[in-house]
């Protein structure tokens, strides 16, 4: 019966995983770079999934009809249970994780395999499950509090090194990417005062730089290869009369100016608040 569930675990990874490419959602998890070998891993995914699913459905069919048999008697109890929690006692939604953690007959075969090993599966199915019904969403706050800031993580790149030819004229077209490419360029602060800037990118404020409660970052993640590797950077905003909160998402526009730290920041003549990007990250 493992063998069942671990066959659909993997159907649902490879059709989690071509959901994504059809909703243009694999930039949330992974560099645009590796799409064409996720999308092939997920045909892949499937193919195997679904061969093997029918091959183990046929060979163990007893087994699975004794699952069948199983699940639909537990099914059934939990119901009552349940229903007897809201309306008797809510001790009853104990009795109700019993049942589903404890099997009804010990001595029979498969629920041995049950208590032994199929629960690790059907751990890896659910979170499967819960990746196919819940929305795709980029990275937050709570994953950059537990990666290091680096203001300084992005290489040049021939579009940076061309906005550097150019920077005598217009900026307010850099994006957040350019300006922190810039930085790694030249340092020096003074080199950005009042220099038009106009970026866009979620509220943050990590507790290692320790702001003043009027100051926030506007920062992005950079993926390199996958959300795995992810890390955050940003520009220092003052803020103005809207005071944005943690994770939303805005356009900031203003100019560099240099704090009493000699800190790099930008003081807003707008603050707007946006929508969550189809593509948050900066590659």
């Amino acid at each position: 019966m493992t063998r069942i569930i671990s066959s659909i675990t993997l159907l649902g990874m490879g059709i989690y995983g071509l959901l994504l490419a059809h909703n243009n959602k694999l930039g949330l998890y992974i560099h645009p770079r590796f799409f064409e070998e996720s999308f092939i891993a997920s045909i892949v995914a499937v193919l195997i999934g679904a061969v093997s699913l029918i091959y183990f459905i046929y060979k163990d069919r007893r087994e699975f009809y004794q699952f069948k048999r199983l699940f639909n008697q537990k099914i059934m109890v939990i119901g009552v249970l349940i229903a007897l929690s809201f309306l008797v006692n809510s001790l009853f939604l104990i009795l109700a994780a019993f049942v589903v953690i404890v099997p009804f007959k010990y001595e029979d075969r498969f629920t041995r395999i049950i208590k032994n090993d199929i629960f690790g599966t059907l751990l890896v199915l659910l979170v499967v499950l819960a990746g196919l019904f819940l929305p795709a969403r980029g990275l937050s706050s709570i994953t950059a509090s537990q990666r290091s800031i680096d203001l300084n993580a992005i290489n040049l790149t021939q579009t940076t090194a061309s906005a550097i030819q150019n920077f005598s004229k217009s900026t307010s077209n850099y994006t957040l990417g350019d300006w922190i490419a810039l930085q790694n360029y030249n340092p020096d602060p003074l080199f950005y005062k009042d220099k038009d800037v106009k970026i866009s990118g979620f509220v943050y404020r990590p507790d290692n730089l320790h702001l003043d409660k009027d100051t926030f970052l506007v920062a992005r993640f950079i993926i390199t290869c996958c959300a795995v590797d992810a890390r955050p950077v940003g520009l220092r905003v003052k803020t103005n009369e809207y005071n944005p909160d943690q994770d939303e998402w805005v356009e900031v526009e203003g100019l560099f100016n240099v704090d009493e730290n000699q800190n790099l920041i930008i003081e807003p003549k707008n603050i707007i608040k946006l929508e969550e990007p189809g593509n948050p990250y900066i590659f």
